[in-house]
């Protein structure tokens, strides 16, 4: 079961973190197919159609079909584009997407795939796809030349004890949701064995070979049994300064596999690298702009930081770690006080270390050069091993170019150029006289004997990996601030267009009913009762959204309608200034023809009625004008204003109480105030939990608590102000600025008004800042409002597990925070394809504190296309809507497989080794496993713990597909592709051609047998352990073949 250790990977607590990262990775393993253009922009998504701006239209239409994840990129005229995700019916990053689990981060690996699709980063790569599979070959058989040489030589006198050693390979991230579904990379228990060996035979320390301990200490992919062996080693350090070292670079990227911040860490390694070369630095810049590198520096690595040039700050450092004017432990500070917090604790400055204060310095002697030369190549054969098999998949669509997946390829790659970088300042260290005695099989792999040649040719070589480890460096760092700006247009775009989009029935319709009768002119608390009435309506047109209409009705003797429904602020407070008082006091007439302008009209609508006295005038008694308005749907709020005594307070009440409105009574001009301003956001179908009426001056900043509690799905500030220019920050509990940009953000600003709603927000306490931008010297008042949502719930979201064909019944309670006319739910989302019935969908007259029971109705189906599904409820009060997410997962189960040879030959048998898990990274047992290859279907023999084999054969040369179809009661099945390369037989170098190359090789091992040095596998055609006239029998004949 050899074959199983590369497999382990899944096993063991690691593994069972798999579900923190759950649509991540099911995108970034997920089959990319991109089909033809489709140039026509028929049957446009609804949902699509909502975002599109004014005068904007579609262009272009693009499929993108990722395994089971279908998008639909819509190119407009403006330039930019909407996603539409087809499996969860929204718009990418659209008001829905919001319910999805890591939206932001799933919505930027759909975006890095259309820069990939523009840059092909991997062109190059993917072109020599083959010269990376035959180093690992290279690789190896140095890594053989130089067991075989310490074999021969017998050094058994130089074992020593285990001090820093290998043991900085514990340093690696555990296989888990990093370690196995984003990094696959091929470095297993037999890469361990083998360093544990070497460990016996070399003295390999950090002080040696630093750039060897860098790769080796941040080298992702090491299954569970290698990293047990790891510990082990680590308990036998005495060296307690690299003990401690360890340790505390372990755990901090171990705090990396329980996070989905794989691309901050490599775009810090590499940041940090880089800025050891500031003309790097530069040129980076200069290909992306430095304002975007600053950027998607503070994206990936401080957005937790409210203070944007904390990136600025870290640049600067990193250039004095490498100019000598900072310690690296001084950069660990500065990341531990400002980065994201899963990066806080990798102890970058003591990686860093490890290469700055060490320069390779070998005893001039073959025993250490034999150390240098073995440990070197076995790692550079585990590393071109690792990106063959990463570049294999991407290139096979067995995975997503994401950027995740990139910057892992690209990682491994300057993981490579280091460890190749130190083993030729290792040769160029030796004097002429031990490399005049060197070993001849290290000659025979150099090519070059001569002192001064091999000096030479280690000296260009040198410059060639240093080159092209620069190259990496900043392709990653440039690739990465590619997507990023690519990412940050996007949301720009729709967060623009989430705020334009028009409510739930297009914003609310308000008809104020004001009375102008004789007494409004009238002294009350300090001011005149009508210039206090227009202060408050002005109020509330300020709040109004540019979606809402407000229409003015005055009364006294008569009713006359002074501004018919609009959203022209001006002009509704033009029309506020024109009131002036006389007359009697016709408040039904008021009332009644409010009524007549509303009947026209749909949607939230309500009319807001302030007097100061009794109805005493009019056609229509107040109680007739209610009546019709109950008959209509149409809430009215009244509002009593001056002496109690004066105000027919019974009959207000009454004509509130029969529409399903409210009465307040208001004390003063200032309680007035704050009642429209209130009443402006009920009516809307959000509660304003405070109310501030301030002043500001420019540059001054005024801060303010929000408090967030559980179950609690919005947070919303709302900003008015007249002239001038304020700004609104919101900084959640955590510490971290919000942009508004976030998914979960809906941001809208115009003329003295700003709106800030935040969907599903962190629970604790909020920071809301005011900042005076530009106001006038003595200051600007200003209006603010903390809102809550209208409804809570129990709980912040729901998250259901079902199996296959399982029906389960959920019962949600939501809670209403004031009295509602009504309440509507319904499901958004794919999840609605697993939810059967809600009920109920819609409640009428909802009291403040009711309990609203909503019966949820799950349902799986028999053969579910996905194995989760993802949404919420939506939850409507008037033109307000608030989201509870759902996420429905299955019993799913996952595979990975591997074949026993990569020396595959036309018609060789070879063995499968599957392993079976399901969604926790448990292993499953007794499950069916069956392959499809060439129209033949195989099954799978069980081997106990999840392994399940199978021996295959017959294949010709080329590169086949195995579809291998993994099935169990009660769990969702899964298709594992597998792709198998036949090479073609007398193809000695794998260059898929059969010439005089394979026979040159061929010829420089004739006659050698298995053991000796000069022996070589690949040349062994027959493979009967002996290189001879056989072998070139075989060659001869297949000459001139290709593929």
């Amino acid at each position: 079961m050899a074959s199983c250790n590369a497999l382990n990977g899944l096993s063991g607590k690691n593994a069972r973190k798999l579900a923190a990262a759950i649509l991540v990775l099911l995108l970034l393993h997920s089959a990319i197919i991109p089909p033809p253009l489709t140039r026509s922009v028929d049957s446009i998504d609804e949902e699509v159609k909502k975002y599109l701006l004014n005068g904007e239209t579609i262009t272009e239409k693009r499929s993108l079909k990722i395994g089971n994840i279908e998008l639909i990129v819509y190119y407009l005229s403006s330039g930019h584009y909407i996603i539409y995700s087809r499996n969860h019916s929204s718009v990418v990053l659209g008001n829905e997407w919001m319910t999805i689990p890591n939206a932001d981060s799933l919505a930027l690996q759909l975006i890095s795939l259309i820069v990939y699709s523009k840059h092909e980063p991997l062109k190059e790569d993917f072109n020599n796809i083959h010269n990376y599979y035959n180093l690992v070959e290279h690789w190896n058989q140095w890594y053989k030349t130089g067991l075989q040489l310490y074999e021969r030589e017998k050094w058994w006198t130089i074992f020593i004890n285990v001090g820093a050693g290998i043991v900085l390979a514990a340093l690696i991230p555990p296989a888990g949701v990093i370690g196995w579904a984003l990094l696959i990379a091929a470095c297993t228990l037999d890469l361990i064995s083998d360093l544990n060996k070497l460990q016996e035979k070399f003295k390999l320390t950090p002080e040696k070979y630093p750039k060897l301990f860098w790769a080796l200490a941040i080298m992702p992919g090491f299954d569970d049994e290698a990293l047990k062996e790891l510990e082990n080693t680590l308990k036998r350090t005495t060296d307690e300064k690299y003990r401690d070292l360890i340790k505390e670079i372990r755990d901090g990227l171990d705090l990396l596999d329980k996070s989905s911040d794989l691309i901050g860490y490599i775009f810090m390694v590499a940041y940090t690298t880089a800025a050891s070369n500031p003309g790097l630095i530069r040129e980076v810049e200069r290909l992306v702009g430095e304002w975007v590198l600053r950027s998607a520096g503070t994206y990936f690595l401080f957005r937790n930081s409210p203070d944007p040039i904390v990136f600025t700050e870290y640049s600067r450092l990193s250039s004095q770690l490498w100019s000598g004017q900072l310690q690296p432990m001084e950069l660990n500070a500065f990341i531990k006080a400002n980065a994201l917090n899963t990066l806080r604790n990798i102890a970058l400055g003591s990686l860093i270390s490890i290469v700055k204060d060490y320069l390779v310095s070998l005893n001039d002697d073959l025993t250490t050069f034999l150390g240098l030369h073995t440990s070197h190549s076995l790692v550079a054969r585990e590393l071109y091993n690792s990106m063959y098999h990463k570049l294999h998949k991407l290139y096979n669509h067995e995975e997503v170019p994401a950027l995740e997946n990139v910057l892992l390829f690209l990682y491994l790659k300057h993981l490579l150029y280091m460890v190749l970088i130190e083993y030729c300042e290792g040769v160029l260290s030796l004097s002429d006289k031990t490399l005049g005695k060197m070993y001849s099989e290290v000659l025979r792999l150099w090519d070059v004997s001569d002192p001064t040649e091999i000096r030479n040719r280690f000296q260009n070589m040198l410059e060639e990996y240093e080159n092209a480890r620069d190259s990496v460096i900043a392709k990653i760092i440039g690739y990465t601030c590619l997507v990023y700006d690519e990412f940050t247009r996007y949301r720009m775009s729709m967060a623009r267009r989430r705020g334009e989009i028009e409510p739930v029935e297009g914003g609310v319709k308000v008809f104020l009913v004001i009375d102008v009768s004789g007494s409004m002119a009238d002294q009350f608390k300090g001011a005149r009762k009508i210039d206090a009435a227009k202060q408050a309506a002005k109020s509330f047109v300020s709040l109004m959204s540019k979606h809402d209409q407000a229409g003015l009705v005055k009364f006294s003797t008569v009713a006359e309608l002074e501004s018919d429904l609009t959203s022209d602020k001006s002009a509704l407070y033009k029309a506020i200034d024109g009131l002036e008082p006389g007359g009697r006091t016709a408040i039904g007439d008021g009332l009644w023809l409010a009524l007549d302008r509303l009947e026209a009209v749909t949607g939230a609508r309500a009319i807001i009625l302030l007097t100061d006295g009794m109805h005493n005038a009019g056609k229509h008694t107040p109680e007739e004008a209610a009546t019709r308005a109950k008959s209509l749907g149409i809430r009215v709020y009244t509002l009593g204003f001056g002496e109690k005594g004066d105000i027919d307070e019974e009959r207000m009440k009454k004509v509130a109480e029969m529409t399903g409105g409210q009465y307040f009574y208001s004390p003063s001009p200032e309680d007035l105030r704050m009642l429209y301003i209130s009443l402006s956001q009920m009516i809307s179908g959000v509660s304003a939990e405070r109310i501030v009426l301030d002043s500001i001056k420019a540059g001054e900043v005024k801060e303010y608590v929000a408090t967030v509690n559980t179950g609690e799905p919005y947070l919303g500030v709302k900003l008015s102000y007249s002239g001038s220019k304020l700004s609104v920050e919101l900084v959640s509990p955590n510490g971290y600025k919000l942009s508004f940009y976030e998914s979960n953000v809906v941001y809208t600003e115009d003329v003295g008004y700003i709106s800030v709603s935040v969907h599903n927000p962190e629970v604790g306490n909020w920071k809301v800042r005011i900042r005076g931008v530009e106001t006038p010297q003595q200051g600007l008042e200003y209006q603010m409002v903390l809102l809550k949502p209208s409804v809570t719930t129990y709980v912040d979201r729901l998250d259901l597990k079902l199996r296959v064909g399982e029906s389960k019944e959920v019962v949600l309670k939501l809670k209403a925070t004031m009295d509602l006319p009504s309440l509507n739910v319904s499901v958004v989302g794919n999840v609605k394809d697993v939810i059967t019935s809600v009920e109920p969908q819609q409640v009428f007259n909802v009291k403040k504190g009711q309990d609203i029971p909503v019966k949820i109705k799950f349902t799986a189906p028999r053969s579910p296309s996905l194995w989760l599904y993802s949404g919420g409820l939506a939850v409507t009060v008037a033109a307000s809507r608030v989201y509870i997410p759902v996420t429905v997962t299955f019993d799913a189960l996952f595979a990975t497989a591997i074949v026993n040879t990569t020396r595959l030959r036309p018609g060789k048998a070879f063995e499968v080794v599957v392993r079976v898990f399901n969604i926790e990274g448990n292993v499953v047992k007794a499950a069916s496993v069956t392959a499809t290859i060439e129209g033949n279907m195989h099954v799978f023999k069980d081997r106990g713990d999840g392994y399940y084999t199978a021996v295959l054969t017959g294949l010709d040369a080329g590169v086949h597909k195995l579809d291998i179809y993994v099935m169990k009661e009660g769990y969702l099945p899964i298709t594992y592709p597998l792709h198998v390369t036949v090479f073609l037989l007398g193809d000695i170098n794998f260059d898929w051609k059969v010439d005089y190359k394979d026979i040159a090789i061929l010829v420089s091992s004739y006659g050698s047998i298995i053991g000796q040095p000069e022996y070589n596998y690949d040349a062994d055609v027959n493979e009967d352990g002996i290189i001879d006239y056989r072998d070139l029998a075989i060659v001869v004949t297949e000459y001139g073949k290709k593929m």
